[in-house]
């Protein structure tokens, strides 16, 4: 059956996308029961059980759960032409002519030869609501609009507008060959003050300078016959013209819908890798690879978001687990007490880098075998508290530890916050104190963050500087605070 589920969807075949696949597994079905009656004594049996004999036999069991699941999906796309039908109408072009308008003349005797009509709109909704989930019926998630057309336009139908408030985008979408299509960030453009009106009435000239001048806003799709439709959903998931618009190799389990949706506990390979903390997930699709087919059973291609894959049952997974086991391929958990290196470095208020540097220049015999440990997702080395304490030690004697704040101690920038200033110029005010007058200024641990910690004597030694000195850079609240605060 591979060959025909795991046909990609194309604009030319949406409209029979499905039903050509229910067609082609009937055909399939009804020649493996040929072939099996003509191989088999099958006197005396009801059509009913040749062909369920006939699909065991050929291990074609789920064909007629397939053949539900694509006449469901043929319903589903032949609903996509009343969505469409639907669309509100705009009291002005979508997308204006650009501004040159030669005599245009055809190639033979001035006649203009006719545009087709692409099913772009249609594939776009579609795509929309397979891969990112948009309900196109719901106007709180979608909305459509068409604009109207001139006699002196060369375009014969309207670009539509497609407004996706679900995940954020705006497109803009036309079925007559040689228009391309856009993309747009709706975040980007309401930082730059661009509304609908404003792409509804550009011409494609201003949309191309757009994005253009800020690539971050959106994308232009070009059209071609195999690579519309994934290049549409890369587009959608990050319209940002810094990208090339090209088929990537990424890109070859796009756009394959004729196999249903995994279940929620189904996992590709690349899941169950990250699942078990197998950092290559190549490494756990090799060990899949020996394991007896028999013994693992039929794995089934299904739809992980918009690429299409192998999924593994509960049960098989189990067996892969095992497995993977079996080989030492598994990683297991950080214990409670066990500290990766940013972990001890954020507990002890040092750099991760330097502490990872500290770590490299202990003899390995004094620390100890480091074991691989998973922390959620990440894997990397864990320290038991033996190990830790040797650490700290360490640290210790090199000076890199660095004592807790006390209570009344301030940062820079927490007493810039009390005073009501910029972090920055009450930096550079204490730059201006004598020295020998502030006193030493100790590194501490604020938090997770180390910063000079000034005592309160100090803070009033800064604060009457500000007072005598730079008093109009404070407030009338904050002043009125300062000098209740000398005062006492």
């Amino acid at each position: 059956m591979e060959p025909i589920l795991n046909k990609p969807l194309t604009v030319e075949r949406i409209d029979n996308y499905a039903d050509d696949a229910v067609n082609e597994l009937i055909f399939l079905l009804n020649q493996k029961v040929d072939d099996y009656k003509s191989g088999h004594n099958t006197g005396g049996w009801d059509d009913k059980s040749i062909e369920n004999a006939a699909l065991r036999f050929y291990g074609l069991e789920s064909v007629n759960s397939y053949l539900d699941f694509l006449a469901q999906k043929d319903a589903e796309i032949r609903s996509l032409n009343g969505v469409i039908k639907k669309a509100g109408q705009v009291g002005e072009v979508i997308v204006r002519p650009d501004s040159y308008n030669p005599n245009i003349v055809g190639g033979n005797g001035g006649e203009i030869k006719e545009k087709k009509m692409i099913s772009r709109v249609k594939t776009v909704l579609f795509i929309l609501k397979e891969d990112f989930e948009v309900d196109v019926s719901d106007e709180s998630q979608l909305t459509l609009k068409k604009g109207i057309l001139k006699d002196n336009m060369m375009r014969k139908t309207s670009y539509f507008l497609i407004s996706a408030p679900k995940i954020d985008r705006t497109l803009l979408v036309c079925d007559e060959e040689g228009n391309a299509s856009y993309v747009f960030n709706n975040k980007v453009l309401r930082d730059k003050g661009i509304s609908e009106d404003i792409l509804i009435g550009s011409t494609k000239e201003e949309l191309n300078e757009l994005i253009q001048k800020a690539p971050e806003s959106g994308k232009r799709v070009v059209y071609s016959k195999d690579g519309f439709v994934p290049r549409m959903i890369v587009a959608i998931k990050n319209p940002n013209s810094k990208k090339p618009d090209e088929i990537t190799k990424e890109m070859g389990g796009m756009g394959k819908y004729l196999y249903p949706k995994a279940e929620k506990d189904e996992l590709s390979c690349n899941k169950l890798a990250e699942k078990l903390g197998i950092v290559h997930s190549a490494v756990l699709g090799k060990l899949i690879d020996q394991i007896d087919p028999e013994e693992l059973g039929e794995v089934n291609l299904r739809k992980f978001g918009s690429s299409t894959t192998q999924a593994y049952t509960p049960e098989q997974q189990t067996l892969i687990i095992k497995k993977a086991e079996d080989q030492g391929l598994l990683i297991p958990k950080a214990a409670e007490n066990e500290l990766s290196c940013s972990k001890l470095a954020r507990k002890l208020g040092i750099d991760p880098a330097t502490l990872s540097n500290l770590i490299n220049q202990i003899d390995p015999e004094e620390l100890g075998e480091v074991n691989l440990r998973k922390f959620g997702s990440n894997t990397t080395q864990a320290y038991t508290p033996e190990q830790q304490t040797l650490i700290i030690k360490k640290a210790e004697d090199q000076g890199l530890l660095i004592p807790k704040a006390v209570e009344n101690e301030l940062s820079c920038s927490k007493l810039a916050r009390k005073l009501g200033l910029d972090p920055a110029t009450l930096s550079n005010l204490i730059n201006q104190i004598d020295p020998e007058e502030l006193g030493e200024v100790s590194l501490k641990k604020h938090n997770t963050r180390s910063a000079q910690a000034y005592t309160i004597e100090q803070q009033w030694k800064i604060i009457e500087y500000i007072r005598e000195h730079k008093k109009s850079l404070i407030g009338e609240e904050k002043r009125k605070w300062m000098e209740s605060r000398t005062e006492e």
